[in-house]
Order: C-alpha cells, then sequence, then structure tokens
C-alpha cells in the first residue's frame, strides 16, 4: 500500500523545486523567444502591410497622372491643331487678298495700256485722216487716184491697228 514518509515529501518538494528551476530557467526564457519571434513576425506583416498601401497609393497616383498626361497630350494635340487651322486661314486669306490685288493691279495696267494703244492709234489715225484730206484737196484728183488714196489710207489704218493690237 501507500506509505506517507517523509521521503514522499521530499519526493514532492523536490519535484515542485525541479519544476519550478525549468519553469524559471528553461520555459521562460524559449517564452520569451517565443514572443520576440511573435512580435518580430506581426511587426514583418505591419510593415508588409504598410509597404502594400503605400504601393497601392503610389499605383493609384501613377494610374491618375497618366490618365492626366493622356488629357494633357489631347488638350495640346487640339490647341495644336487649332493653332494649325488659324495659320492656315491667315496664310490662305492674306495670299487671297494678295492675288485680288495683283489681279486689280493688271486690270488697272491693262487698261492704262488699251488707253495709251487707243490714243496712239487716234493719233495715227488722225494724222492719217489729215494726210488723205490734205492730198484730196491739194489737188484735182482723177477717180483712180482716189482709189489709190482709198487704199494707202486702208493699208496705213490696217498697220496702225497691227501695231496698237500688238
Amino acid at each position: 500500500m501507500l506509505r506517507i514518509d517523509i521521503n514522499l515529501l521530499f519526493t514532492i518538494i523536490n519535484i515542485l523545486v525541479w519544476a519550478w528551476i525549468i519553469k524559471r530557467f528553461l520555459f521562460a526564457p524559449v517564452e520569451k523567444i517565443l514572443e520576440q519571434r511573435r512580435q518580430a513576425i506581426e511587426g514583418e506583416r505591419s510593415a508588409a502591410r504598410q509597404d502594400k498601401e503605400a504601393a497601392e497609393d503610389l499605383r493609384a497616383r501613377y494610374e491618375n497622372a497618366l490618365s492626366g498626361v493622356a488629357g494633357e497630350r489631347a488638350e495640346l494635340l487640339s490647341r495644336a491643331q487649332e493653332d494649325a487651322k488659324r495659320e492656315y486661314d491667315h496664310i490662305l486669306s492674306e495670299a487671297s487678298k494678295k492675288a485680288q490685288q495683283e489681279v486689280l493691279e493688271a486690270r488697272r495696267r491693262g487698261e492704262e495700256e488699251r488707253q495709251r494703244i487707243l490714243q496712239e492709234a487716234g493719233r495715227e489715225l488722225s494724222g492719217i485722216v489729215a494726210e488723205a484730206a490734205a492730198k484730196v484737196a491739194g489737188g484735182e484728183a482723177a477717180s483712180g487716184q482716189d482709189a489709190a488714196l482709198y487704199d494707202q489710207f486702208l493699208r496705213k489704218a490696217g498697220e496702225s491697228s497691227e501695231t496698237g493690237s500688238r
């Protein structure tokens, strides 16, 4: 049977002392190391979450910047097209004005030339008529002479009109 003596009491005390020593010097440092590991892992998880959030924020800002750049590019392209159209219209209107001015100048010069030719032809014609009149009035001409004078008059008038039309 079970006997309770002093050895049993010492054995129980011995077991309790050993349990306390093992707990104090073996399990406490192991638990401390495990707690430090648990805190380190939690810290790394926290840092990883923060890095992930920072990366998401950075990605969102990057996408916003990209969309902003695309919008700005489209706006710049639109402005460049508008500027080019305005410049094209300006150049076209300037060319049209110059062409109109040149046409008006050519018409003016043509009209001046026409007036000069008409005046010259008029002077030549009046000279020919005066010459013919002087010949007719100057002498008694026979009808053959009249025909010759008439032919000469037409020939001179034809020469002056050819000279004037060139």
